[in-house]
């Protein structure tokens, strides 16, 4: 867990930023370019058999993003902090099937949304719009923060490894 932990506080998103202040504030369209991507890739990892390579980290925080739909040709992504941004859905994420680590914290989500991620371990969706965590099922996650001042309603998740 500790290189989960030391994914998860990867970069700095401790503190709220100025695009997240306000969730009713009207919000300019920027979705991710590839050139965004290029510059926010890092850390080359062995992938499937062992025999290719890919970067397996994404860390795009603050940088007003409103649209992740390019991720979803990227499938081998591990590590993904996507905080501080506008975005309202994870989906593209979908397509990362490898997905550890995913940090979302400071965006302007309804819901947690997503299809079970088979190797999901730790989230953190801190300080987002959510309006509960239906429909949010991992079968490893481990660690999951969801702290948040507009958060109505919370279904508590057990977390059986066994």
């Amino acid at each position: 867990m500790a290189d989960s932990d030391e994914e998860l506080n990867h970069g700095s998103s401790e503190t709220r930023n100025d695009f997240c202040d306000n969730h009713n504030d009207q919000v300019i369209e920027k979705p991710l370019t590839l050139e965004m991507v290029a510059e926010s890739l890092s850390l080359l990892a062995k992938i499937s058999t062992g025999l290719a390579h890919a970067f397996v980290r994404f860390n795009i925080p603050k940088r007003g993003i409103t649209d992740l739909s390019i991720l979803s040709s990227f499938p081998h992504l591990r590590y993904v902090d996507v905080s501080n941004n506008y975005l309202k859905d994870l989906t593209p994420l979908a397509h990362c099937s490898h997905l550890l680590t995913l940090k979302a914290d400071y965006n302007r989500l309804n819901s947690p949304s997503l299809p079970d991620l088979q190797y999901l371990q730790v989230v953190s969706l801190n300080n987002n719009a959510l309006t509960g965590t239906e429909g949010f099922s991992h079968p490893m996650l481990e660690y999951l923060s969801l702290s948040c001042e507009w958060l109505s309603v919370c279904v508590f998740l057990i977390l059986d490894n066994n």
